[in-house]
């Protein structure tokens, strides 16, 4: 049985640097002649490293009103004010317990348990490689490719600099290096998603579209609902004859207070009822403070994938029967359709398990990695008309 502690505060998403260092190479492909494609590509910038940094800075003014026009008075400034609630319980059931781990290199027991931890390069080649990530940085492709290549010579089993030469060369316009460096680094670690991703990004340069959807569906299989991964494959949905489906579970519906069962779900929306039989079959209480007592009240079940899938079918069971139309909620409905498969394993490892645990696929035995990959394959990432 999976069991991950539920007591730990979420965090929020982190990118990889190499991703960051993707998006800046994507920037570079101005001189495209395909302008469509370019297109595609760029989205990746949307989640660039220095829109983080935007986001940390001061909020934008609102623009001055065109003269002329006549101003709209307000009239809800006291409860503009006021703290906005919840959209949803999201981060109460599923909190985050493990942090992310960058360049994951999975080792396996004599007993089978798999553990993943961040590669370590050789202390006489550590210089080397800050010094090819700094040139990279600075946008000098041309060195910092050779600053990769001393690395790599060095060290041939330092996969993440492969990754880098392959970012280097697609920077000078070299899509072809780079994917043959891309795929060596996969050799060396098919358990990152980085260098699919990476070479996905290059495949795409050329038109491949049709590989480009595979080696994304092998990423997001590695790294579930990875938020760089969903955004190419969104931009490139039409053109590999797919549909996405990544819309996330939302339960609307908690016991927080101790036993006050409250919901976020608009009056006469039915939702609340499909999610009050998710509270009362998870009856997690928020580890919030209660008014006037000063004492917490802590959550007082671990989370465990058994006990998650039994829930989520009961949901998913009130679901069907209340629903206002089919599609009222896109994540129960992949819900039903991945346990009439036999999935819902799968969907529980990648919706849930993943939030809090971005490397569980990578830590289950292999034949649950399967089920995830069969659900991303027909689920959420499935062709068009079925």
């Amino acid at each position: 049985m999976l069991e991950v502690s539920a007591t730990v505060p979420q965090s929020g998403g982190h990118r990889t640097h190499s991703e960051a260092r993707l998006d800046c190479v994507i920037q570079d492909s101005h001189t495209s002649a395909n302008r469509e494609l370019r297109s595609i590509l760029v989205a990746l910038a949307l989640l660039a490293a220095c829109a983080g940094a935007k986001e940390a800075g001061p909020k934008q003014a609102v623009p001055a009103e065109a003269p002329g026009k006549e101003s709209v008075p307000k009239v809800a400034d006291k409860k503009e004010k006021e703290p906005q609630g919840p959209q949803d319980y999201a981060s109460l059931y599923w909190p985050a317990a493990k942090p992310f781990v960058n360049s994951p290199v999975v080792s396996v027991s004599a007993t089978g348990q798999r553990t993943v931890e961040q590669f370590q390069f050789p202390e006489a080649v550590r210089s080397a490689f800050e010094a090819a990530e700094r040139a990279f940085g600075a946008r000098n492709f041309p060195e910092g490719e050779r600053r990769y290549r001393e690395v790599i010579e060095a060290c041939p089993t330092c996969y993440p600099a492969l990754i880098g030469l392959g970012d280097c060369e697609l920077g000078q316009r070299k899509a072809r290096d780079a994917i043959e460096h891309y795929r060596e680094a996969e050799q060396l670690n098919p358990d990152d998603f980085l260098a699919f991703f990476s070479e996905a990004d290059a495949i795409a340069r050329l038109g491949n579209f049709g590989e480009a959807r595979e080696l994304l569906t092998r990423a997001l299989v590695l790294r579930p609902a990875r938020a760089t991964v969903l955004i190419l494959l969104h931009r490139i949905e039409e053109r590999i004859g797919a549909i996405v489906d990544d819309q996330p579970l939302r339960p609307k519906t908690a016991f927080i207070r101790d036993n006050e069962l409250v919901t976020v779900a608009r009056e006469g929306d039915p939702a609340a009822i499909w999610w009050g039989v998710y509270a009362m079959c998870k009856r997690i209480p928020t580890p919030e403070q209660v008014p006037g007592e000063g004492r917490t009240v802590s959550p007082q079940r671990s989370w465990n994938s058994q006990q998650e899938e039994v829930c989520l079918r009961k949901t998913a069971s009130a679901y069907a029967k209340e629903r206002s139309a089919k599609g009222s909620d896109p994540a129960l409905e992949r819900f039903l359709a991945a346990d009439a498969a036999g999935l819902a394993k799968g969907f529980v490892l990648y919706e849930v398990a993943s939030r809090l645990d971005p490397q569980i696929v990578l830590e289950v035995p292999l034949e649950q990695r399967k089920l995830v990959d069969r659900y991303v394959r027909t689920i959420v990432v499935r062709d068009r008309g079925h």
